[in-house]
């Protein structure tokens, strides 16, 4: 039977725990969960309820749960037994810890030094011009499989497009996210950092979403690089380090629903619901940073780990999980 918007199973009739029971989408404490998603939209006949399954991911998103710790600590000065207890908040894909904690991710980037990789004057003179940092867009071609197919396919191209890369090029640091399209298949938005190659790099006039003409900078290796890709690949070169803050941190943010002076924007929201519960479908890291780039934010502490270092620590404190 079709879900149409006015049909019974729209979330404008019922509210949406109700809506979730009655469709045996809560767990036995009432909870969403992944894997009794994954088990309900891989159904053939539930696979384009895309109304559901949004409703779904926004409740889960929306629902506070906490992790709660317990410390069995020994005071130094009477050897008693001491509790403590930690609650914090879990940081779930879209909400509000997880937005700071992906904004920490990134911050580095700007604050950093701004790495020259080529400058733009020389594209003006016959001065050969080369550059190591790349942005790459890998889309996905609708022609090849289904949308789920496509979903769960792409890491594992993702990483054998990694290991062609880098058979041919040498060593490269990555950072890369996923977005998916109105029509709900994934792509692939990734800065690249060759460290034993470069690229050559012509300036070329291309237009914008708004169909404004824009200077961009594109490598005639470009073609090279598709080649070890299914579907259609862009490649263009960065100038400077902090273009790849820029670059990363448009399309993250866009992805998370929170891009600025668009939060009253329906249709936009609406894009971005659809680019989230497509990262939600592929489970894996939203945003990803290889050992190259971690080791240069090795300190940075996830929340909760700063919470729980905020905690008062004793003689023989042992950290015990207790539950959610």
């Amino acid at each position: 039977m079709e879900k149409s918007k006015n049909s019974l199973f729209s979330p404008c009739f019922q509210g949406p725990e109700i809506l979730l029971r009655s469709q045996g989408l809560l767990n036995d404490q009432g909870k969403p969960r992944l894997n009794v998603a994954q088990g309900y939209f891989r159904r053939a006949e539930n696979q384009d309820d895309d109304e559901l399954l949004e409703s779904m991911y926004v409740y889960w998103r929306d629902l506070p749960e906490f992790m709660v710790l317990r410390s069995q600590m020994v005071n130094p000065r009477t050897y008693a037994s001491e509790w403590s207890y930690v609650a914090v908040k879990c940081s779930k894909r879209g909400n509000d810890v997880y937005r700071q904690r992906v904004k920490r991710r990134l911050d580095w980037l700007a604050s950093s030094e701004n790495v020259e990789f080529f400058n733009v004057q020389d594209c003006t003179t016959e001065k050969k011009v080369f550059s190591s940092a790349l942005w790459l867009t890998l889309t996905y071609d609708i022609k090849r499989c289904s949308r789920l197919e496509a979903i769960e396919n792409i890491g594992k191209e993702w990483n054998g497009f990694l290991s062609a890369l880098r058979q041919k090029y040498g060593k490269v640091s990555v950072l890369r996210t996923w977005e998916c399209s109105e029509k709900g298949y994934p792509h692939i938005h990734a800065v690249l950092l060759f460290k034993e190659a470069k690229f050559s790099v012509f300036p070329h006039l291309s237009e914008d979403q708004d169909g404004k003409e824009k200077l961009t900078f594109r490598i005639k290796e470009k073609d090279a690089i598709a080649s070890l890709w299914h579907s259609h690949v862009d490649a263009q070169a960065n100038e400077k380090a902090v273009q790849l803050h820029e670059e990363i941190s448009n399309k993250d943010v866009v992805s998370l629903g929170f891009s600025k002076g668009s939060q009253n924007d329906v249709s936009f929201m609406v894009v971005s619901q659809k680019r989230v519960l497509c990262q939600w479908r592929l489970q894996g890291p939203d945003l990803r940073l290889d050992t190259c780039y971690a080791q240069l934010k090795d300190g940075l502490l996830s929340e909760s780990a700063r919470r729980i270092a905020r905690a008062p620590v004793g003689m023989g404190s042992c950290w015990c999980f207790l539950g959610f």
